[in-house]
């Protein structure tokens, strides 16, 4: 007996994606590991040959973002500051590839995944699959392009304000933000302090071209299942109110909202995304950037425009009152999301509000629409094309 995905042998399906990979025309994919993930797929063939799969995820070929530390690919996070020695292994990716999962290499990202596009000094720009021209969002850039160039099913981001959700939404692939302390966060590069703002927000992520594969790889991915929700209304959302939304955008939004019968959030307690951002961004200033602070001390030059710029801004002291308002808002969409499981929302406003580089020649695209449950799952918005159903699926046994 061979592990088959649909009936394909697992050396068959490492090989096409290996074969994918050299043919990325996206700078996508900036490490990989063919000979050691080759190994990896033997074994499985050789576990299952007279047992049941090796792993509720054999077979599946994903790609991690250069930011996540792996235990086996260099974690530099775009940045020339970083050693490409290999750290311990987040505990995230730990999980995947005890599943059966084929870890087969890192993608590039913004410099210490602090920026809306995938411009670096050490591994240059990511495009993107979708829109020729334009940039792929950030910063889990790598991954998105990875993705929706159909070279991996699956990719694991990070996302501090929107990493995940906005490459997700620029390319029409899935983006899945956990909620806080519902995945291990641990293993992100460079590590940040207890209690910072990084800390506190940033989290690891999925992106995938297909639900099927996003919803197989959750309870191996999250450390707690997930909770089932009785009820099935929905609500949507013209935004949070803090950035101007251009109207094509919600127009899309609306016509998603209206195919599942959505209603306005206004009419449901009010729209629980009000003001989150302002009360964010406060919070976000008061980061220091340790450790990569101590790690441009002399070695500024090495740096992108960006980075030099973030960290040129002194931090804010903690604010008390943003502090409040945190917890205010946290409380009020609680009570929302209790009531109303599902809110369709703009993923992020157009994208010249977003883009630091607006000179670039690569644009972010504009954003599209999603569907966002209150754990963040980010949907395709209406107008993307139905992807086709090419991924992985859950092993089974042929003779």
């Amino acid at each position: 007996m061979v592990v088959s995905v649909d009936g394909v042998d697992v050396f068959e399906q490492l090989d096409a994606c290996l074969a994918r990979l050299d043919r990325d025309a996206w700078n996508a994919v900036i490490y990989r590991r063919d000979a050691a993930v080759r190994s990896e797929a033997a074994d499985q063939r050789h576990q299952s040959a007279a047992g049941p799969p090796a792993g509720a995820l054999a077979g599946l070929c994903f790609t991690v973002k250069s930011a996540i530390s792996t235990g086996v690919l260099p974690a530099t996070a775009g940045s020339l500051l970083l050693s490409e020695t290999p750290r311990g292994a987040a505990p995230v990716i730990t999980r995947l590839r005890a599943a059966g999962g084929l870890l087969v290499g890192a993608t590039n990202c913004a410099e210490f995944a602090l920026a809306p596009i995938a411009t670096n000094r050490r591994y240059g720009s990511t495009a993107n699959p979708a829109a020729a021209g334009h940039s792929p969002g950030g910063s889990s850039a790598g991954c998105a392009a990875a993705v929706a160039g159909r070279l991996v099913p699956l990719s694991v981001g990070s996302d501090y304000g929107g990493s995940v959700r906005y490459p997700a939404s620029c390319t029409g692939v899935l983006g899945f933000r956990p909620a806080r302390r519902t995945a291990p966060a641990a293993g992100q590069a460079p590590a940040s302090p207890p209690r910072s703002a990084r800390a506190r927000f940033s989290v690891p992520g999925l992106l995938a071209r297909d639900l099927a594969t996003l919803t197989a790889v959750l309870p191996v991915f999250l450390a707690h299942p997930v909770a089932p929700r009785p009820s099935r209304r929905v609500a949507w959302a013209a935004g949070e109110g803090d950035h101007e939304v251009d109207p094509k955008v919600i127009d899309v939004v609306r016509q998603a909202a209206e195919r599942l019968g959505a209603i306005p959030a206004e009419e449901c307690g009010g729209n629980p995304l009000a003001g989150a951002s302002k009360v964010f961004d406060r919070i976000r200033a008061t980061d220091d950037l340790e450790p990569i602070r101590t790690l441009a001390a002399g070695r500024t030059s090495e740096l992108t425009d960006r980075i030099r710029q973030i960290l040129a801004e002194p931090p804010q002291q903690a604010d008390p009152i943003a502090e409040h308002k945190a917890r205010e808002l946290s409380q009020r969409a609680a009570r929302f999301f209790d009531r109303v499981p599902v809110l369709v929302a703009p993923v992020g406003p157009p994208s010249h509000a977003l883009n630091p580089y607006r000179h670039h020649p690569e644009h972010v695209s504009r954003s599209n629409a999603r569907t966002t449950t209150s754990r963040a799952l980010a949907r395709a918005g209406a107008g993307t094309e139905q992807p086709r159903q090419w991924c992985w699926r859950r092993p089974r046994m042929s003779l």
